[in-house]
Formats: C-alpha cells, sequence, structure tokens
C-alpha cells in the first residue's frame, strides 16, 4: 500500500512538472502582439511605438514596425532609400530585405514568405512570419488589451 502512494505522488509531482513547464512554454514567447491594444511585448517591456510605428492588419496578414523590435533586439539597422533595402547587423547575424520582394536573406540563405515587407508612412513594416520563419523567433498574436 505504501509503495502504491509513492508511485501515486511521484505520477502527480511529474504530471504537475510537465503541465507547469507547458504553462511557462506558453507563456515565454519572445514577441507578444496585443491587436486589442495595439501593443508589442518583448522581454515582459511594452515597445513605445509612435503612431506610424502602429501594428496593422492587411488581409489577414499582422504587421508589425521593423527598427523599433530589431533595436530592442540590438540590431543595427540599416536603410538604403534608393534601393528600397533594409540590413540588419548583430555580431554575426545579418538579415536583408528589399521592400516589395517576398525574399528575405538570413545569413546568406534567400527565404521567401508570403507576404513582402512594405512602407507605411516611411516605416518599415513586416509580415509576422519574418520574426517567425525567418528569425525563428516565437511569436504569439492575440486581440487582447493586454
Amino acid at each position: 500500500m505504501k509503495m502504491k502512494k509513492s508511485v501515486i505522488v511521484v505520477v502527480c509531482l511529474l504530471l504537475v512538472g510537465i503541465f507547469g513547464w507547458s504553462i511557462a512554454k506558453a507563456n515565454s514567447a519572445d514577441i507578444k502582439v496585443h491587436l486589442g491594444a495595439g501593443t508589442i511585448v518583448m522581454d515582459q517591456q511594452e515597445l513605445v511605438l509612435t503612431p506610424d510605428e502602429a501594428i496593422m492588419v492587411q488581409e489577414d496578414t499582422v504587421y508589425l514596425p521593423l527598427r523599433p523590435l530589431m533595436e530592442k533586439m540590438d540590431y543595427q539597422v540599416f536603410w538604403d532609400a534608393g534601393m528600397q533595402n533594409i540590413s540588419m547587423e548583430k555580431g554575426d547575424q545579418t538579415y536583408f530585405m528589399t521592400i516589395g520582394s517576398n525574399q528575405y536573406v538570413r545569413n546568406g540563405q534567400t527565404i521567401t514568405l508570403d507576404n513582402a515587407p512594405i512602407l507605411v508612412n516611411g516605416k518599415t513594416m513586416v509580415p509576422v512570419t519574418f520574426f517567425t520563419n525567418v528569425m525563428n523567433k516565437t511569436v504569439e498574436v492575440s486581440n487582447s488589451h493586454v
């Protein structure tokens, strides 16, 4: 009987541990986007966005302002107005994109997404998939007001 109780206790502890880890994992998104509030949270801090950097939804695609997110991740962001190219660098990590092209470059490797970066009021907006599929970040998008 004592052995049976010990086994039950161990199983319960394992389940609590696994369940707790799942909750922590679910709450550990690198980028949290709250459409209802129009806010972006990174490292448990809300990014301060200008009105020109507002989150945008266009044809079922969520677009985020590129520069504030990349700078929050300590990337240098370079804009070439003539070519409408954006390059970003941090250590040995480099990313490159062109406004209107759905081809993104990560460390020399080209990745094609469904949506291209766009310019809105002079600000580069990128689809959420840039962060998930090109930068390999976890992004949680919700309609919440935070």
